[in-house]
């Protein structure tokens, strides 16, 4: 049976209609693991001079980020309990990658923690904990 968690990453990317507008990119999805890159706009500037990513855009890819791990890991819908978000450094360039990784998986709850990287370094790191919606419920 081919492994369909691609396919669940990319549509949980595209359901919420928010994620039209911050446009989120499915790159890979593995076992317990996603990752998701978000081409950097100028409307997400959360300084010009230089410029530099909102941390309410690093929020919300945390965010999107974990929730897409726990649900491709368990098949269920798996709205945010909890979100823990240390910012490290400011975000500067083009595009953030994100990488979210289920630490944890039990019958109603999933942890999952979240790295943002820019440029090749790590500037902010997530944890949330995710209700594990099986039927819908």
């Amino acid at each position: 049976m081919p492994d369909r968690r691609l396919e669940r990453l990319e549509a949980e990317l595209v359901r919420p209609p928010f994620h039209a507008w911050l446009r989120p990119e499915p790159v890979s999805a593995t076992n317990d693991t996603v990752e998701i890159r978000l081409p950097i706009r100028p409307e997400m500037a959360g300084g010009t001079e230089p410029f530099f990513v909102h941390g309410g855009i690093i929020a919300a890819l945390i965010d999107l980020t974990g929730y897409a791990a726990a649900a491709c890991a368990t098949g269920c819908p798996t709205p945010t309990l909890t979100l823990q978000i240390d910012y490290l450094k400011p975000a500067f360039g083009s595009m953030l990658l994100a990488c979210g990784v289920v630490r944890q998986k039990g019958k109603r709850n999933a942890r999952v923690d979240v790295e943002i990287i820019a440029e090749g370094r790590i500037i902010a790191l997530g944890r949330g904990t995710f209700a594990i919606m099986e039927d819908g419920q």
